[in-house]
């Protein structure tokens, strides 16, 4: 997982120090403080969800370094889905910024198709849509790229070129499983 997304608990906990601050002081409105707790929701939100991504990627990446034979065989089955080394793959991206830091973070890998697909898809582009343009300048820059590439589906390639290591997407299990075979 990268670094950056480290960033988002202890944003998290600073929105919500500030909402609990605001609403035993009283010092803002209840709209400000709403709006604190929210980001703070969101924040602790993204960080879950990009946690649960990586932990899905290094399943995924023991799954096919394991199973690289039954892959290139067309017998493989990763929970519930069949792979074979026609099988389309893909990653999404999401935007996010906070005032003067914006960044692009890969999902993971998914089988095109999938329900996790469909399911990262739609996350991805909202955390986008929510918190992707509040940086400046390159916040709503980033969104909008991030945005149409992954409706593209920007970023695709197949199991084969994964495996051969042949994508952009550069992982360190696939350089071990070509050198081993």
């Amino acid at each position: 997982m990268s670094r950056v997304v480290y960033l988002l608990p202890v944003l998290g906990a600073l929105f919500l120090l500030g909402f609990v601050v605001n609403i035993t002081k009283g010092e803002a409105t209840m709209a400000d403080s709403i709006i604190q707790f929210a980001v703070a929701g969101l924040s602790f939100a993204g960080f879950a969800f990009f946690q649960n991504k990586d932990r899905a990627q290094r399943d995924f990446a023991t799954y096919v370094t394991a199973n690289v034979d039954s892959i290139r065989s067309g017998t493989a089955n990763y929970k519930g889905q069949p792979l074979s080394y026609a099988t389309r793959l893909r990653v999404y991206h999401t935007a996010l910024s906070f005032l003067i830091v914006s960044f692009k973070l890969p999902s993971g890998i998914v089988v095109v198709g999938g329900p996790s697909a469909r399911r990262t898809h739609a996350a991805c582009s909202l955390v986008s849509l929510l918190l992707g343009w509040w940086g400046l300048p390159w916040g709503p820059i980033f969104t909008v790229q991030v945005l149409i590439n992954n409706l593209r589906g920007h970023r695709e390639f197949t199991m084969a070129e994964l495996i051969e290591g042949k994508t952009e997407i550069a992982l360190p299990w696939v350089r071990v499983t070509k050198q081993a075979s």
